[in-house]
């Protein structure tokens, strides 16, 4: 079962909580870091990198992808971004996290389907995210 940081914010960096860590362990993850219920939880990036995941899902709160991608230099202008595996083997995901995670919606099955496309591409396809490259 790969290991999955799903980032809610960038700057202070957070992770994931609330309903987002039980969503990556239905979808065939194990959620790093981040408590099912509780809120998201400041985080470093050494943290990030002491536990390093295997797959890194970028899901700001209130953003779309391309506002996130407008901000990604706050991450990669950090030394230690490009010590992660999941960056050296391009195993980082942009989702639009104010449409599919950061609310309680009808929209949770699309949400559970990105999820399951990122974690198990062999399994799953076309659905909407973008996988980032320095």
């Amino acid at each position: 079962m790969p290991k999955i940081c799903c980032i809610e914010w960038i700057s202070p960096l957070m992770v994931a909580g609330n309903w987002v860590p039980e969503m990556i362990e239905i979808a065939g993850g194990k959620n790093m870091k981040g408590e099912m219920g509780k809120h998201s939880q400041k985080i470093t990036l050494d943290k990030v990198l002491e536990n390093q995941p295997d797959k890194i899902i970028i899901a700001p709160c209130g953003f779309k992808i391309n506002q996130t991608i407008k901000d990604m230099h706050l991450l990669t202008s950090n030394s230690l971004w490009s010590e992660l595996n999941t960056v050296k083997n391009s195993e980082v995901y942009i989702v639009d996290g104010n449409a599919y995670f950061n609310r309680p919606s009808q929209r949770i099955i699309d949400s559970l389907e990105i999820l399951a496309s990122i974690i198990h591409p062999e399994y799953f396809s076309g659905m909407e995210y973008v996988k980032y490259s320095n």
